[in-house]
């Protein structure tokens, strides 16, 4: 009985729970305001942008971008030109998107497919560390 509540526990854990680690980079990122400028931007993540690129698209939502021309770009607003502003730190990148006011008008992180630290509480790693102890108490 204890054992089917153990592995209840973890599966809800693995539905609701963290399933990869956020760096630093993300964090910083997902918690940088609309509507600020550029060079805060900048002073908030630590450095200056690796890479400055211009980009013509619809922000979605403050981290999804539709670059154009796109079918669904055009459904969702008018184009306009972003400053596009990104960070590469440990296989994560980071963009900051600049309006033409100067102000931050979206951001968002991706990674380079690398894959991503499991928490040691992941489905996973709890059943592999379950199936160890079994076979210890077993023997």
């Amino acid at each position: 009985m204890s054992c089917y509540l153990l592995l209840m526990k973890a599966a809800v854990y693995h539905k609701h729970g963290p399933s990869q680690m956020v760096t630093p980079l993300e964090a910083t990122v997902a918690h940088i305001p609309l509507g600020i400028t550029a060079k805060e931007a900048d002073t908030l993540i630590g450095t200056a942008p690796d890479r400055v690129t211009q980009s013509y698209g619809v922000l979605m939502y403050p981290t999804l971008m539709l670059g154009f021309p796109n079918a669904l770009a055009t459904k969702y607003g008018v184009p306009q030109v972003y400053s596009l502003r990104t960070w590469k730190r440990g296989g994560i990148n980071a963009t900051v998107a600049i309006d033409r006011t100067g102000k931050v008008a979206g951001r968002w992180t991706w990674s380079d497919s690398r894959p991503r630290t499991q928490s040691k509480f992941s489905i996973d790693n709890v059943l592999k560390r379950a199936s160890k102890l079994l076979r210890l108490l077993v023997v």
